[in-house]
């Protein structure tokens, strides 16, 4: 059985437009791609350390966790139930937190 990463509907036009404006790179889309190259070919174990500087989240994001593509750059994810999925809900070019 194996990974596979899926977006929730607002993510592709959140990346969009902050590629557009500039808050995201071509290399910043480079390190998400490869996040999830890693995630479904190795499993999500694979991304779940300090090279990605992943973590458990807290507050408004308790389930969620955050992985680092960029110094500033994150990845809001979560697992869904015991299924092999991961669900990126949001992806920030400024370490913003906020919901």
């Amino acid at each position: 059985m194996s990974w596979r990463v899926n977006y929730k509907s607002n993510v592709p036009k959140e990346l969009k437009t902050q590629l557009k404006s500039g808050e995201l790179t071509p290399a910043d889309i480079s390190a998400l791609k490869r996040w999830v190259y890693l995630i479904e070919s190795n499993g999500l174990s694979s991304v779940q350390n300090e090279a990605w500087s992943d973590h458990p989240l807290e507050a408004e994001w308790t389930g969620f966790r955050s992985a680092a593509f960029s110094p500033a750059g994150r990845v809001i994810y979560a697992t869904e139930g015991n299924r092999l999925t991961v669900w990126v809900v949001r992806i920030t070019a400024t370490h913003n937190y906020r919901k």
